[in-house]
């Protein structure tokens, strides 16, 4: 992988790894991290309004939503790598 797509893809390294350092990283900071996802995922600023947005990140207040994201990240490296 080069640098651009490492840095695009920052984020699959980083879900993945074990519950004890992704989860509570996202937890501390899932106001940071969920919008930077949303916004690049989006494509565009005005793509989607501030209501989805608060809507979508209001759900990483459950632990449970963090860790069953980060599981998804943890299959996907093991199941695709």
């Amino acid at each position: 992988m080069d640098a651009p797509g490492a840095i695009a893809a920052w984020h699959w390294p980083f879900l993945a790894q074990p519950g004890e350092i992704a989860e509570p990283v996202v937890a501390a900071a899932k106001d940071i991290i969920v919008a930077s996802f949303l916004r690049r995922w989006a494509g565009r600023p005005d793509a989607l309004n501030a209501a989805a947005i608060s809507t979508y990140l209001a759900q990483f207040d459950k632990p449970e939503v963090i860790a069953a994201t980060c599981a998804d990240y943890r299959a996907g490296v093991t199941l695709e790598a």
